[in-house]
């Protein structure tokens, strides 16, 4: 696909963007859509799981992060580093799961109360929903276990109701190793997960990542490719033949002038739009 000139203009003010909020030196655009459905900055349902609640001592963390979701807030205070390093996390491609740091503000500092012990806490979006259901860890192993998807499921079953592809009556849920699940990941690839069903039925989870950036318009760079496009053909109808493009940092704000009249004829908030066109 040949993307379109306007399209290729807002990919390089999203590229500016990225570097300027994360630090990060020629960012990835599509790395950076991943990273930005991962902040989830917009009002959300939150459930969580009683066996959260259960560790007393991250409940002002886990209450903060429950607040800053339902008030539109996002979560990127949470993330790890290598998510704001726009690096990637084949946990929240396969399996759709994002991990968060248990990071608390103390004066002028975030500090991640868990770190000694390597907790994070799993949390997961679906239509409308985050659903805070496990606590995780850091380490081998850590981000390739089938098992987490399956807490979900077990938990909040109707979150995984769109990743569904197939439930058959076979007895043997057998899923790779997390050492194969590690290595396709290196080579850049998703797998299938299957997890046992409520009723004994092996359920076959399609890869998150699929069902994230496609819709049934496409694919997410088809259809802001599409977007575009059809911009430029509504101004053209309208008369406007030739227009700048102006970008505004610190407003996120993408402009279109006119160039003939030095008209505005469109403007969109960055953060607003990518939300827009993610979920």
């Amino acid at each position: 696909m040949k993307r379109c000139d306007l399209y290729c203009a807002w990919i390089e003010f999203c590229e500016i963007i990225a570097e300027n909020e994360l630090g990060v030196t020629n960012p990835n655009f599509l790395h950076y859509m991943e990273y930005k459905k991962k902040c989830l900055e917009f009002p959300v349902n939150v459930k969580v799981s009683p066996e959260v609640y259960k560790r007393k001592e991250y409940i002002t963390v886990i209450k903060n992060i429950e607040s800053s979701l339902k008030r539109g807030k996002g979560i990127s205070m949470y993330l790890s580093k290598r998510a704001k390093k726009l690096k990637k996390d084949g946990m929240f491609n396969d399996f759709g799961i994002i991990h968060l740091h248990l990071n608390k503000k103390i004066g002028n500092k975030v500090v991640d109360i868990a770190k000694d012990s390597g907790t994070t806490l799993q949390v997961y979006y679906s239509q409308g929903t985050v659903y805070i259901f496990n606590f995780g860890r850091h380490g081998k192993g850590a981000y390739t276990n089938p098992k987490d998807l399956q807490k979900l499921y077990d938990r909040f079953p109707d979150a995984l109701r769109n990743r569904l592809l197939e439930s058959s009556k076979i007895d043997d849920v057998q899923n790779m190793s997390s050492g194969d699940i590690f290595h396709i990941r290196k080579l850049n690839g998703l797998e299938m997960t299957y997890l046992r069903g409520k009723d004994g039925s092996t359920l076959t989870i399609r890869p998150y990542l699929i069902t994230s950036f496609t819709n049934d318009n496409g694919p997410l760079d088809l259809r802001l490719n599409t977007f575009f496009n059809n911009l430029k053909q509504d101004w053209a109808m309208k008369g406007y033949k030739s227009v700048d493009v102006e970008i505004d940092i610190e407003k996120k704000e993408f402009r279109i002038i006119d160039k003939k009249s030095n008209k505005l004829i469109f403007k969109l908030h960055n953060d607003v739009f990518i939300n827009y066109m993610i979920y």
